[in-house]
């Protein structure tokens, strides 16, 4: 980074006052006083505390401020004095807040009926807080102060305040906030305007060609005419600051010698450079007052170069008559302190930019006096007094959250006295200057006086119509003790209370007969014998909406189609509507129900059904949106075969039972993709097939049917169970011998007739046929001669059709036999 970053800044700043004020009671209509407010509009200002004398000889017992002035010097900047009159920023003193003594809310606060101080009347005049105070906007715009145009380098820079071709300044949010910046501070606490900040970073006043550091061409130097032009491009300045030099000082410019008879457009050394600069400014705008800023001395220089340029300065000014501000001597702390930003050490930090602003806020009074006096302030039950100042044209209020703080602009009065509802909402310190004919008669800020609390303004509202009526809802308000609740027929009509209540929430049953209505909240807060209020809510809308029901499914059951559709939030009942196709423009009416199902009756064919939610109020009746068409298929529920089991005679199996239906079709088939036939009708959900070969096995399906008059709806044909008698193979579990005999032992199976037991000797690879039993033991009684056997043993069964099933052989097991 260069080591110093000079930035042009072109801001385009509005100071439009945000105030919305209403028209005060039987005076001024609204648009007067809102007039009013705008042509009086200033920013924050902070108070002048910096010592300023009266010329009336009475002042100094009703000022004691006074005795520390240095000169007759009254403006509209607050300037904190130290034990040399210098000006210097305080560290911010804990305020001690007045005490209030608060009283419970009452069913009808009997405060609120006296006087002016009514809620009818209070309620209309309460401005928006948020609006209070002129809003630094980066754009052109128009305001009701002094333009003050800028020509600078980085210093006098914020990122979108420059013009597009320069690119973004040096300072930015990151950094600061724009009203940290001294020009801003300046011009907020004048109520002026931003007209051109003409600002470049890196620029320099004269020209000796690029260098590393800066690399701008001669038309961006801050003496050419080309930016000059520029000044006025927001309005034509009334104040134009110059600060440049610092740049200068860092890139070697020679500082060559003022005479007096330099030559004009002469830029090769800072002398020649600025006496260009400066008799340019005063040609181009001769009503303009020229602010020179002499730069302060930074640790890239030596003393000695910053006090030649500064004396430059202070010769070029001198010689035509042009006011400077020396920050040579402001108190910015030379070299690498915490008045300079890291890591050049050179651009101001905040507490920098502070000392800037206060040197120039000081020039500026210095030069600028007043011949008005300070109102002296005074406060009743809400509101403000103050005396009356002879030969000021109007007033205008400041307000502070701490006592000992900046003050921000609020309104403007041509009375000398104001109600804290019409102008601003909060514990707050409050402030007022006398305003005179002219732009320059202005005094210095009142003392202080603190007002009472107004109760925040409510939340966003919410609202729900219920069976009893509208139930509203909002968030608390800070102190609130109360709320006032108000309808409305139409949102910019006009809204009449409703009700009176503690709580957040209210349910207006007066509200059932009607379909929509709006409704504004206010808070109130009973403090010293008085009420003040808040300002009221933003309407939230009461209307009467039904969703639009969403068909779930339909079934058949026992009395035809059954539709099922979700529930809707306050709806009495449903309109049930039916048409042979979906897109059918004449979907009929065929029932009413406060259920969410209902049941078609009609004959059995697919069709389509849509469903509409009413709600009956008085004599109205509100209707949702049709919900989507739904498909009634007039079908079963398919079966599923769960399970199946056989014996030696039949086939067995069931299935799910399927809802609506009056019985089940059972088809079977020899193969799994061969013709199934109809084989029995029954209401129950299982089948034992005798007719079947068991040993042969067959394939099953199953169909649900319905009958309803002379139609018999049927489902979808089941999954496909296959069933096939068999038998378990034996397992020899034991063996033994029985004097020389071998003997085999297995478990006796299920549905078994019988076993045949097949053999062969240690010597046959083949088995044979030994015997046959239908006991579960067996003793080879007739082996063949020989030492070892082995043996397996086949279950079988006579079935139906005269068949016999074997089963699977069992493992091999071998018998030795001793000697």
């Amino acid at each position: 980074m260069s080591r110093v970053i000079a930035l042009v800044l072109i801001c385009q700043s509005i100071f439009g006052s945000a105030l919305s004020v209403s028209a005060a009671s039987g005076s001024q209509t609204q648009a007067e006083v809102q007039a009013e407010a705008q042509a009086g509009s200033q920013n924050q200002i902070a108070d002048d505390t910096d010592g300023t004398s009266d010329t009336d000889d009475t002042s100094a017992a009703e000022d004691t401020s006074a005795a520390e002035d240095t000169g007759n010097t009254q403006d509209r900047q607050d300037i904190t004095t130290n034990a040399d009159n210098e000006a210097a920023v305080t560290d911010e003193q804990p305020v001690q807040e007045q005490s209030v003594q608060e009283q419970s809310v009452q069913e009808q606060p009997a405060e609120v009926q006296e006087g002016e101080y009514s809620y009818e009347q209070d309620i209309k005049y309460t401005i928006d807080p948020d609006k209070a105070g002129d809003q630094i906007i980066g754009s052109y715009g128009q305001g009701d102060g002094k333009i003050v145009s800028i020509l600078g380098d980085s210093i006098s820079t914020y990122t979108g305040y420059n013009p597009p071709e320069y690119g973004n300044g040096y300072y930015s949010s990151s950094i600061m906030g724009v009203e940290s910046t001294y020009w801003m501070r300046f011009i907020q606490n004048n109520g002026f305007q931003l007209g051109f900040n003409e600002s470049l970073g890196g620029s320099r006043v004269g020209w000796i060609g690029n260098t590393p550091q800066f690399t701008y061409g001669r038309d961006r130097c801050m003496s050419a005419m080309e930016r000059i032009n520029r000044l006025d491009d927001n309005g034509t300045p009334d104040v134009i600051l110059f600060f440049g030099g610092i740049n200068d000082c860092i890139s070697g410019v020679p500082a060559g010698t003022f005479t007096g008879n330099n030559i004009v457009g002469a830029d090769g050394t800072f002398a020649d450079a600025y006496n260009t600069t400066i008799y340019r400014l005063k040609t181009t705008y001769p009503n303009a007052e020229i602010i020179s800023i002499i730069p302060y001395h930074s640790w890239c220089n030596t003393q000695a170069e910053t006090n030649t340029y500064a004396s430059i300065i202070k010769s070029i000014c001198g010689h035509y008559n042009v006011n400077y501000v020396d920050l040579t001597n402001c108190g910015l702390i030379d070299g690498r302190g915490a008045d300079t930003q890291q890591p050049d050490y050179i651009h101001p930090s905040i507490s920098g930019m502070d000392k800037i602003y206060q040197a120039l806020q000081r020039n500026y009074n210095t030069i600028h006096s007043f011949d008005l006096r300070a109102p002296e302030l005074s406060f009743s039950p809400y509101r403000l007094n103050w005396t009356e100042v002879e030969g000021a044209s109007g007033y205008d209020i400041y307000a502070s959250s701490k006592e000992d703080r900046d003050y921000e602009y609020l309104t403007s009065t041509e009375d000398n006295t104001i109600k804290l509802a019409d102008i601003a909402s909060g514990d707050m310190y409050y402030k007022v200057r006398a305003v005179g004919e002219s732009d320059a008669q202005v005094t210095r800020l009142s003392n202080s006086c603190f007002g009472i609390l107004q109760p925040d303004t409510t939340s966003a509202v919410h609202t729900a119509y219920t069976s009893s009526g509208v139930k509203v809802t909002w968030e608390k308000a800070d102190k609130a003790q109360g709320y006032f609740v108000k309808r409305s027929a139409e949102e910019n009509g006009t809204y009449e209370i409703v009700g009176l209540t503690e709580a957040a929430a209210f349910n207006d049953t007066e509200a059932s007969s009607l379909e929509k209505c709006y409704y504004k909240i206010v808070a109130f807060r009973i403090c010293a014998g008085s009420t003040c209020y808040s300002r009221e809510s933003d309407a939230g809308i009461a209307e009467r909406k039904l969703e639009v029901p969403v068909i779930k499914e339909t079934s058949i059951n026992g009395n035809g189609l059954r539709i099922d559709w979700g529930k809707v939030d306050n709806a009495q009942g449903y309109v049930v509507k039916r048409a042979s196709y979906k897109d059918s423009r004449n979907y009929e009416i065929i029932g009413f129900t406060e259920s969410t199902s209902f049941i078609d009756g009609a004959p059995l064919s697919d069709n389509y059904y849509k469903v509409v939610a009413f709600l009956t109020y008085g004599q109205s009746t509100l209707y949702s949106g049709e919900s989507e068409a739904y498909h009634g298929e007039r079908s079963l529920q398919t079966p599923t075969i769960v399970y199946g089991c056989f014996n030696k005679t039949a086939l067995a199996f069931n299935w799910s039972s399927v809802s609506g239906a009056e019985g089940y079709v059972v088809k079977r088939a020899d193969e799994e993709d061969g013709e199934y036939k109809i084989i029995a009708f029954t209401q129950n959900n299982f089948w034992i097939d005798h007719t079947a070969n068991v040993s042969l096995g067959a394939y099953y399906k199953v169909v649900a049917f319905k009958v309803n008059g002379n139609q018999t709806l049927y489902s979808k044909e089941s999954n496909i169970e296959h069933q096939k008698f068999t038998l378990a193979t034996p397992v020899i579990h034991n063996t033994g011998i029985i004097g020389k005999n071998p003997v085999l032992y297995w478990d006796k199976g299920e549905h078994v007739d019988g076993y045949m037991i097949w053999r062969r000797n240690e010597n046959s690879g083949s088995y044979d046929v030994a015997g046959f039993t239908d006991k579960d033991v067996w003793v080879d009684s007739n082996h063949p001669a020989g030492t070892a056997f082995y043996y397996r043993v086949i279950a079988f069964s006579n079935t139906n059709g005269n068949n016999t099933v074997f089963s699977i052989a069992s493992d091999e097991c071998g018998i030795l036999l001793s000697n």
